[in-house]
């Protein structure tokens, strides 16, 4: 089994050319790839363009959401741990990042990741998680582009 973990900049999803960009591009990945799973978040813009994408293509998926569950479109199971406290931190988003990453690794050894970096954006979540794909062993594959205004 071939694993993709799709993260991507959740600006990507506000502006004309940019939100284009993205989704040709996390089709395109997906399609050329061929994976037999695709792995992502729940934000906004990549994440939800990957979603679409394994919807229509019928692609099998992995939805890591903030809310502390794995939704496989079937079934839900938590990725939380015992004295996790999102209400209070407000690294729970990178924390999310790093065990979705960790558990990609973990069960697809060799695995890509794709990630859509908008250089203009205020927040490197996108960064942190490729990083720590890269670091994990993944190949990751950098797309960085943006609207400039």
């Amino acid at each position: 089994m071939t694993a993709l973990l799709i993260t991507g900049s959740r600006s990507l999803s506000t502006r004309g050319q940019s939100i284009r960009r993205s989704r040709i591009l996390v089709a395109w990945s997906i399609l050329s790839l061929s994976p037999t799973v695709v792995v992502f978040g729940d934000a906004v813009g990549p994440d939800e363009y990957a979603r679409d994408v394994c919807h229509l293509l019928r692609i099998p998926y992995r939805l890591w959401a903030l809310s502390g569950w794995i939704d496989d479109g079937n079934a839900s199971r938590p990725w939380v741990k015992d004295g996790d406290d999102p209400e209070h931190t407000s690294r729970w988003p990178l924390i999310r990042d790093e065990r979705m990453v960790a558990a990609v690794a973990h069960h697809y050894p060799g695995a890509n990741c794709v990630a859509l970096v908008d250089p203009c954006s205020t927040t490197h979540g996108t960064e942190h998680t490729a990083w720590l794909a890269q670091r994990a062993g993944l190949r990751v594959i950098w797309c960085a582009y943006g609207d400039v205004t």
